[in-house]
């Protein structure tokens, strides 16, 4: 990851109510943090975030 990023936050909530919560509570009342981007999937069709260990240990 490059650019403006520092880090991606991956977050699963049932809806948006529960969203607005959550950063309530945790990114704003975080005074480290200073801003953040909000990108919003609708449906996710495929999604894992395991790295297999195997293929980089081979190269």
């Amino acid at each position: 990851m490059t650019g403006e990023c520092d880090f991606v936050l991956i977050v699963t909530v049932a809806d948006l109510d529960q969203y607005d919560r959550f950063c309530d509570r945790v990114l704003y009342g975080d005074n480290n943090l200073r801003k953040f981007r909000t990108l919003l999937s609708r449906k996710r069709h495929k999604f894992e975030t395991s790295v297999p260990m195997e293929s980089l240990l081979s190269t």
